[in-house]
Order: structure tokens, then C-alpha cells, then sequence
């Protein structure tokens, strides 16, 4: 799967992880999920030189093993019973830096420069001190953990923040840091170029790949490949122009016979449409008969257009469509994005009177928020940063991988009312403040192997997800109840 593996690395390694250099680093297990552009749930593990991830990144189940020593980044792909091992210098991404940070002057190793201090937290169960800084010329916080001096919290230029959880210390198995046996080594060639942080690095199309629809551009066909070598109806220009290298498309070639997804590749894309729902309670009761209950619900609906699609390579690799503003069919550039939530939330004080010092108080907190974001324009910045979309059929067309959703900006006002009950001697007062703030809310779902139908035409399913939303004085997950429709564009 080396088109789809070529994105994976660019979402996987936006996370920086640091790795850790011999001897520098404590071996530990940790889970980790990152937000943003590029949404990551899965798990870390550190070696004494070596980092496995794996996890699910838009939509995809992955597995990655980064060696420091070496240089080297190696993808395990289950399906194939293959891997792919990489020179990390060549890859178009910057490779992770070295291991531990200090937490009290973390530019001291010189991985990072202009350090300035946010101060100590309590950060994902550790006591942590905040760092903003600059990498590679951009600034990146970071929240370093004082027992482990690993950050346990990063956020990147760009926003995507990184959360590490659930932090197991100790030796992790040799095992975890090297292919399985029985896999066997796939040669990548030359299929990544220079190093940068462009669009191939961040899961975009690879440089002059064009929409479907809009044919190869011009490409000149790869070099270097046997008559015959290529499955039929694979055409050499398609996959010159998605920089695809010839000893990579031979050996992809090898696995098998091409499906039939012509049926498949026809039109103009896809619209994914979603709709989701959560809410809870939550009700904490104090020894002296006070009590503090928080309730919010939030409910958005979600349209994303998928208009940039790439063919299927063989048997194991389906066709793949995904939202790249400026790239895609005419009528599914039309499409337009449109975001809308709604949420509300109230929470509620009591604190009882304590004769005769104290009078007793009731705090009311109520909340309303909506939010709308539409727009036609696929070369806005809207566009650009508000949606995000995939949708990818596997080799033998007997499933597919959708992840889809976006954020709206939007504003919620907050009333609070502050009561003191007057119990003992003292008349009631209330006072009620009214504030207004800005907050993106949304959604983002992510489901696989989904059963394909026999023929292309609408699909839909429900699920219930974890998603991030900011609801009041509320920001975490909630448990949410999704359903999405994915349907051609006609």
C-alpha cells in the first residue's frame, strides 16, 4: 500500500514524538491522541533507542517503528504481511528530534531555542512545566513532565495538539521494535523526495497530481517498467503524476491482479453528510449537604465535499477520494462546505447556610451557543482549514474507510447568577453577570471496514464516537451519537 502509506507517515509524524537518543531516554508505554488537522488515536511505546506507534489516523489502522541509531523508519502493513523500511533523512518530513527534555530549561539540549516559561501544571496526571519555544523555526509549546522529562502535552505551530496518557514506566519487549516474522521487506525506492513540510507531508496529493477528471497533466509516463508489468487499465502517466516511483509500482503490481473499480472511479466524487448528538450529567455531592451538577448537549450536522480521487494500483490498493481545495472534478468543486452545532449547558452551586458565619449561596451558570460556517469557495482558507474529508476502498472493493467532519466558529453566552440564601439573619441578594466568548465546535468521525455495496450509490451507518467539545465552563469528550450518509455527486 505504498500511495496510502505515503500519508500515513505525513499524519503519524505531524505528532512529534520525540525519540530517544541511547541511553537518554526512560523506556515507557503511553496512550496517545492527537486533535487538529490531523486527528491520531493509538499508542506509543519507548524503547532504549527505538518508538513503535501504531494507532488510527484518518481513518487508517497503522504501524510505524522509528530507530534513532539507524536513521530509519519502518511500516508494518498487516494486510500485505509487508514492511517498508526508510532512510529517515530522505523522507519529506522533519524527522523527530532526540529524547528527554528538561523541564526546567529544555533549550539546554539544543533541540530548541528561545524558551520561555508558562509556568507548572497538573498535565494528564503529571505535574508538568509549560515551554513555548521554536523548532525548526516554528513555535511549538510543550508541557514537560518532571518525573518523566517528556513532554506530556505538545501543541505545534499549526495547533495540533498532542496528549500523552495513561503512562506505563519500564522496559518495553524487544519484539515490539522490529517487523514480525513472516513479513517480508518491500523495496520503497525513490518515493520520497527532499525534505520540507509541504503538502505531501501533511497527507495532501503529491506535487502535480491533478483531480480526477482532469486527466495526468501532461506527466510523462515513469521509466523502468517491463511491458506487461502493470495490471490493465493502469495507466504509467496516472501514476507518474502521483509521484510514484517504477520499481514501487512494479512491486505493487506483484501482489496481484487489479480489481474492477472502474464502476467506482466514474463521476464527480462524494458529499459525506453527518449529523451527531451528545449530552451528559454529571452531579457531585459535598459533606456539609452542598451539591455542584453540570448538564450540557451539543448537536451539529456536517457537509463535506470529497472531489479529489486517485485510481486503484493492483489488488491492493482501491480507489481513494479526498477534500484537497483547488483539486477535483468541476461539479465537485461546486460543492459547497456548510457546518452548523448548537449546545447548551447549565451547571448549579449550592452551598447550604452555615449559621451563623455563613449565609449560604446558590451559583446558576446557563450557556447557549450556535455556530455556521458555509462556503463554495475551495480556494479559501475556510475551506482549507474548517472541513476535512476521506473516503478509500480497499483492493478487493469488499469495504471502505471514512473519516469526515469539520468546526465552526461560532460564540455561546454564558449567565451566571449568584445567590446568597440569607439563612441566618442576613436578606437575599442576587447578582447575574452576562458574557459572551468564541469557541469552535464540531465533529469528526472515523469509521472502517464498512461493508461496500455491489455498485456505487449512497451509503450510510450510525456510531457512537469520542469527540472533543468546548460547552460552557466544559471542555473534554463526550460519547457521541453519529450518523453519516456518503453519497456520489451528481
Amino acid at each position: 500500500m505504498p500511495r496510502r502509506s505515503h500519508a500515513s507517515l505525513a499524519l503519524l509524524l505531524t505528532l512529534g514524538v520525540a525519540v530517544p537518543a541511547s541511553g537518554q531516554a526512560p523506556q515507557f508505554r503511553a496512550d496517545v491522541r492527537q486533535t487538529g488537522d490531523t486527528p491520531f488515536t493509538g499508542t506509543m511505546y519507548v524503547g532504549a533507542t527505538k518508538v513503535r506507534i501504531e494507532g488510527t489516523a484518518n481513518g487508517e489502522q497503522m504501524t510505524m517503528i522509528i530507530d534513532s541509531d539507524a536513521g530509519t523508519v519502518t511500516m508494518i502493513m498487516p494486510d500485505q504481511r509487508a514492511y517498508m523500511t526508510m532512510d529517515a533523512g530522505s523522507m519529506p518530513f522533519t524527522a523527530p528530534g532526540s529524547g528527554t527534555m528538561d523541564p526546567a530549561n529544555p533549550c539546554s539540549s539544543g533541540e530548541v531555542t528561545e524558551c520561555e516559561s508558562l509556568g507548572t501544571q497538573t498535565i494528564n496526571g503529571h505535574s508538568a512545566r509549560g515551554w513555548e519555544y521554536t523548532r525548526d523555526g516554528e513555535r511549538e509549546t510543550g508541557w514537560i513532565a518532571t518525573d518523566l522529562r517528556f513532554p506530556v502535552r505538545m501543541i505545534d505551530g499549526d495547533g495540533n495538539q498532542s496528549d500523552f496518557t495513561n503512562i506505563t514506566m519500564g522496559p518495553q519487549p524487544a519484539s515490539l521494535f522490529e517487523p514480525p516474522a513472516g513479513y517480508t521487506a518491500m523495496d520503497m525506492g525513490g518515493m520520497f523526495g527532499g525534505r520540507g513540510r509541504g503538502a505531501a507531508a501533511r497527507g495532501g496529493p503529491p506535487p502535480g497530481a491533478g483531480g480526477r477528471g482532469r486527466g495526468a497533466g501532461g506527466a510523462p509516463p515513469p521509466s523502468g517498467i517491463p511491458p506487461g508489468a502493470l495490471p490493465p487499465g493502469v495507466d504509467p502517466a496516472q501514476l507518474a503524476a502521483l509521484g510514484l516511483d517504477p520499481a514501487m509500482i512494479a512491486q505493487v503490481s506483484a501482489i496481484g491482479t487489479a480489481t474492477n473499480s472502474a464502476p467506482w472511479e466514474q463521476g464527480d466524487g462524494w458529499v459525506v453528510d453527518i449529523t451527531g448528538t451528545a449530552s451528559d450529567t454529571e452531579t457531585e455531592r459535598f459533606e456539609n449537604g452542598g451539591s455542584y451538577t453540570e448538564r450540557y448537549s451539543i448537536s451539529f450536522t456536517v457537509s463535506v465535499p470529497i472531489p479529489y480521487g486517485t485510481p486503484a494500483v493492483g489488488a491492493a490498493i482501491g480507489p481513494a477520494w479526498q477534500l484537497v481545495p483547488t483539486l477535483g472534478s468541476p461539479r465537485g468543486l461546486a460543492q459547497p462546505l456548510t457546518i452548523s452545532w448548537t449546545s447548551e449547558y447549565r451547571s448549579d452551586l449550592v452551598n447550604p447556610p452555615g449559621c451563623p458565619t455563613d449565609d449560604g449561596m446558590r451559583r446558576v451558570v446557563e450557556g447557549r451557543g450556535t455556530g455556521t460556517l458555509t462556503t463554495s469557495d475551495h480556494n479559501s482558507v475556510e475551506m482549507a482549514t474548517a472541513g476535512q474529508a476521506r473516503f478509500e476502498i480497499s483492493g478487493d472493493l469488499g469495504s471502505y474507510n471514512l473519516m469526515a467532519g469539520g468546526a465552526a466558529p461560532g460564540t455561546q453566552t454564558m449567565t451566571t447568577t449568584t445567590t446568597t440564601q440569607g439563612a441566618c439573619g442576613s436578606p437575599p441578594t442576587s447578582e447575574t453577570e452576562t458574557d459572551t466568548r468564541e469557541v469552535d465546535n464540531g465533529g469528526l468521525v472515523q469509521v472502517t471496514a464498512q461493508p461496500l455495496p455491489a455498485s456505487p450509490g449512497p451509503m450510510s451507518g450510525t456510531t457512537t464516537v469520542p469527540m472533543r467539545f468546548a460547552i460552557g465552563n466544559f471542555s473534554g469528550e463526550l460519547p457521541t451519537n453519529v450518523q453519516w450518509t456518503l453519497r456520489p455527486i451528481s
